[in-house]
């Protein structure tokens, strides 16, 4: 079985290092830069051109799977424009710019371009234009599946942060000034220029599960790992954009600048990830956002939500299949010891209570008990 899952994975990293050339694909290219859109499944992916000439993903591409997508909540109903239900897309390609227009069940357009300028920015304009005669409250976020950073020779870095190894929400953009993913040969710069800092209000890097879930907000926690039940090492970038109130018919716009790199990163393994500046002050608001911050209780209905949480609901489902991605752990460790799954559930309730309780102090038990699940869920896998 071992054997399998890692020809399935060869074959399925095989494919991601060809996406560019899919036939059922659109690319726009401009220096070291491509935008590549799949009508098929509307995804939207990220390149740059690395030394060899040949097209490195900056996003996760793996089987065109929908990792990065872009949420919007209409009112208190949140959508994922890859997966949900009632939302239609197409796209135009014209003088090299690429957009995609989201019609959100008649009620909401969303219109995505994407521009590369000769610096190697791509200019990303999101349009949002009310469809109908009633007023409506929209959020939107932009989730970009990262994955340079998770390698060997990866980071996650700001101005201010040599190195980000776990959870870390930023919101003082003028003194992070971007966030960088990078594997020291190419990167992806999410810029925090004013104009990001009018338009947005918070920018999270943490699992993908913790994006991917049926409400828009999320629970973030600054200093938990990647690692969840269900995926390893898997870190996600989430774009969070102030709240806009949209009259009839009205149609209000707002952007965000991502740079392309190659050959200029160097971390050193002796640089911590501390603070070397102070804080500073918060770019102007929009004048069309709403001045409150909306937190995921305003933006989205959660009072249907159980006590259980999704993780510990897909948590459940794994101990009684095979688990999907397994951390690598030795075998040495565990082939003396006998773990159950009523233990494996304990470990799970542990680890929502501390997420659940948002305290920073947590952290290091959280990734402690994170660990030990790993060995138990190994345990069961092999048993």
């Amino acid at each position: 079985m071992k054997k399998v899952f890692v020809l399935i994975s060869a074959l399925l990293m095989s494919f991601s290092c060809f996406a560019l050339t899919v036939n059922d694909s659109v690319t726009i290219k401009n220096g070291i830069a491509a935008v590549e859109y799949v009508p098929y499944n509307g995804g939207v992916f990220l390149y740059a051109e690395g030394v060899n000439k040949k097209y490195v993903p900056l996003i996760d591409t793996v089987d065109y799977a929908a990792s990065s997508f872009i949420g919007v909540a209409v009112d208190k109903t949140y959508y994922n424009l890859r997966n949900s239900g009632g939302v239609k897309y197409d796209y135009t390609i014209e003088d090299n710019v690429l957009s995609i227009v989201y019609n959100v069940k008649n009620q909401i357009q969303l219109t995505v371009t994407y521009k590369i300028n000769k610096k190697n920015i791509i200019d990303v304009k999101y349009s949002v234009k009310n469809l109908e005669s009633v007023k409506h409250s929209v959020s939107v976020k932009s989730v970009f599946d990262t994955v340079l950073g998770e390698g060997k020779d990866g980071a996650y870095l700001t101005a201010v942060k040599n190195k980000i190894n776990s959870e870390y929400i930023i919101s003082d953009f003028e003194k992070h000034k971007y966030l960088t993913s990078t594997d020291q040969k190419v990167a992806i710069r999410f810029l925090f220029d004013s104009i990001y800092q009018k338009y947005a209000y918070k920018t999270v890097i943490a699992a993908k599960p913790f994006f991917d879930t049926s409400v828009f907000e999320g629970r973030f926690v600054e200093g938990r790992g990647f690692n969840t039940v269900l995926s390893y090492n898997n870190s996600c970038v989430g774009c969070f954009f102030k709240t806009m109130k949209l009259n009839p018919d009205e149609e209000k716009s707002f952007e965000q600048k991502i740079e392309v790199l190659r050959n200029e990163f160097a971390i050193s393994e002796n640089e911590d990830d501390d603070d070397v500046y102070g804080a500073a002050g918060n770019g102007d608001e929009g004048n069309y956002f709403s001045s409150e911050i909306k937190s995921a209780d305003d933006v989205i209905d959660e009072s249907k939500d159980s006590d259980v949480s999704e993780n510990t609901k897909d948590a459940e489902k794994v101990l009684t299949e095979e688990p999907a991605v397994v951390p690598v752990i030795s075998a040495e460790k565990t082939s003396e010891i006998n773990f159950s799954k009523e233990e494996a559930l304990e470990l799970i309730k542990k680890i929502n209570s501390l997420e659940d309780d948002g305290s920073n102090t947590n952290a290091e038990e959280i990734e402690q008990l994170q660990k030990k699940l790993n060995e138990v869920l190994l345990y069961l896998k092999n048993k």
